[in-house]
């Protein structure tokens, strides 16, 4: 991948409803800020610190699934040549080798300077929140930090090797941050709160379940320790929260506020996130759903042996069902043991749908045929009898501590599924 953006470089999160036309736009302008050679007033650190102003900008939730973690960046402002430039830690270029990146878990994502009026112009057209909070560090501190920006856009910086939880946008500004502060916004939030990053994960999904439960099913127990402050500044949020919430103590020992002042650019009059003391951690639609699914399958069971249109439909349900769930499934497999997602590998959830379940759905293609073939029914059942038992093996297992995935939503839907198909098909064969 080249150091210069293209014209298919596009910021990291992006709304479902933007006109093609205005993303397009913006991908030119974007790329032609982020070309151009010239050097701002603050390279360098040698600028006066009293006409510098450094601001974190976060940006709400959008409408997909990229977005729903917002964003962040960093703003600096010279009051006398009235520069303004965001620097924006979450870029990356649609070249011919993102696809495979993006698969294998070595995604590379930028790092930009762009102005700020169209920066802020896109969210808006985004219909995404904008707020800002001023810095405080000492002067020559934020001197520091505006030269540290500016160095980490040139080629050779700008690329790093993205990962959602620990080295993102927001954890890139807050280490920036900390450095401006020798330390203290670190030490200030190593303190262990009461969620994990699973915890946040639901949060930032609670508006969309059926994505919320995927995204969970397909993660292992590494998101389920508790976290420190510092590590939930994944989140644009929450870097903006405790930044907020932060007092420094300078070099003349007196405490002073990181945050100066604070306003809200733009309010998207969104549904706001819930509050993760409100957060309902073991929702029970997956259980309702699994149960429900399972009833109606029995009992098309029944039905399906007073005639060959019901047999076929209850032939198609096994087909197509356990099609997603097997895709599902093997694509875990896939990226447990053979791509760079650490989040994935040692999933405990690869016990309850797999290549199996996949398998078992092509195989229920075979019943379409007008003839009931006993054999091939009762060999169906019995790939399902398999799978009951390693889901049982799944849950005998759960009380050995060194199963401790809190998978809670993957198995009062899975657990379920898998052992309906069985029974059904047991009924039918009976």
């Amino acid at each position: 991948m080249t150091n210069h953006p293209d014209h298919t470089q596009l910021p990291a999160f992006r709304g479902a409803y933007t006109s093609f036309f205005f993303k397009i736009t913006w991908a030119v302008v974007l790329s032609v800020a982020l070309a151009r050679s010239q050097t701002m007033p603050w390279a360098g650190g040698k600028i006066d610190a009293e006409r510098l102003s450094v601001y974190l900008v976060t940006f709400g939730p959008g409408d997909d699934l990229t977005t729903w973690f917002g964003h962040t960046g960093l703003v600096v402002r010279d009051s006398v040549s009235r520069v303004s430039k965001i620097y924006n830690f979450g870029l990356f270029a649609f070249d011919e080798g993102f696809i495979k990146n993006f698969i294998f878990g070595r995604l590379i994502f930028w790092k930009g300077r762009s102005s700020l009026a169209p920066m802020l112009s896109y969210y808006k057209n985004e219909h995404r929140a904008i707020r800002f909070s001023e810095l405080n560090p000492e002067p020559v501190q934020k001197r520091i930090l505006a030269a540290r920006l500016e160095d980490e856009v040139r080629p050779g910086n700008r690329q790093y090797l993205y990962d959602h939880y620990k080295d993102n946008c927001a954890t890139r500004l807050r280490d920036m941050i900390d450095d401006a502060l020798h330390g203290q916004f670190k030490e200030h939030n190593n303190q262990k709160e009461a969620f994990t990053y699973r915890d946040l994960t639901m949060q930032y999904t609670d508006a969309h379940p059926l994505w919320q439960w995927l995204l969970l099913f397909l993660m292992n127990n590494t998101i389920d320790r508790r976290l420190t402050r510092w590590e939930a500044m994944f989140l644009p949020d929450y870097l903006e929260r405790y930044s907020n919430e932060m007092i420094y103590t300078d070099k003349n020992g007196n405490k002073m506020p990181l945050v100066s002042r604070r306003w809200t650019e733009y309010d998207a009059e969104r549904a706001p996130v819930p509050p993760i003391d409100q957060l309902n951690r073991r929702p029970l639609w997956p259980l309702l759903w699994g149960v429900t699914y399972g009833i109606l399958l029995f009992l098309l069971s029944r039905i399906a042996r007073n005639g060959l249109v019901f047999r076929r439909f209850f032939a198609l349900v096994l087909f197509l069902f356990p099609f997603f769930a097997g895709v599902i499934g093997s694509v875990l497999f896939f990226m447990a043991f053979f791509t760079d997602h650490t989040v994935t590998w040692h999933n405990e959830n690869l016990l309850l749908w797999h290549p199996l379940t996949l398998l078992t759905s092509f195989f229920a293609l075979g019943m379409l045929s007008r003839e009931k073939h006993h054999t091939k029914w009762k060999q169906l059942e019995w790939l399902w009898l398999a799978q009951s038992l390693i889901v049982l093996l799944l849950l005998t297992a759960k009380i050995f501590p060194a199963f401790n995935q809190q998978n809670f939503m993957a198995l009062s839907f899975g657990v379920p599924f898998v052992w309906a198909h069985y029974w059904a098909l047991k009924q039918f064969n009976s």
